[in-house]
């Protein structure tokens, strides 16, 4: 069973409905069904601590379940999720340091294309 159905049953039992969760959350009603219907991992990751923090489950308990296949977890090629998984460049071990400094390169390149 996906990490999205297991939500859902447990939206259903503790609160009846979606809807009703929904007005609970403080999250939109449509936000919540993309997320059960698209992919738990397409959601904003302040939505996804917030229902599980609702619904009595840890946020490591949706990676034990699984995500549905509207994910695009394993292709995921995210800049910060590559800067996060680099350890080397050039042969050099990368610290800290030297991976902000590289998400803020980046970040200014990026915001100089948008002028």
């Amino acid at each position: 069973m996906e990490a999205e159905e297991r939500i859902k049953e447990l939206i259903i039992a503790k609160y009846g409905n979606v809807r009703a969760f929904s007005k609970e959350s403080g999250i939109s009603y449509t936000t919540i069904r993309s997320i059960l219907e698209r992919g738990i991992m397409n959601a904003k990751a302040e939505s996804v601590f917030k229902i599980c923090r609702l619904i009595g489950i840890s946020p490591d308990t949706l990676g034990e379940w699984g995500v549905g296949e509207g994910s695009d977890l394993e292709s995921s090629h995210d800049i910060d999720t590559i800067i996060d998984s680099a350890m080397m460049f050039d042969g050099k071990p990368l610290t800290d340091d030297d991976k902000r400094a590289i998400r803020g390169i980046i970040a200014g390149y990026m915001s100089s294309k948008e002028k």
